[in-house]
């Protein structure tokens, strides 16, 4: 069976819980449902520059 990966934005825990209860189980395709929550999404719109180890001279 597949496995989905599912964005949604509540207001709060409430919200999922009644997304996740009235909506996801009550489709007899969902077996199983396991939930995450972000407490804070921090968007970077720059980009920072990837830094290499200082290399070490050659003996």
């Amino acid at each position: 069976m597949p496995d989905f990966l599912i964005h949604v934005a509540v207001p709060d825990t409430d919200g999922l819980y009644g997304f996740v209860i009235d909506r996801l189980t009550e489709r007899r395709e969902v077996a199983d449902v396991q939930t995450s929550v972000v407490y804070e999404h921090v968007q970077t719109r720059q980009i920072e520059p990837a830094t290499t180890p200082e290399r070490r001279p050659r003996r």
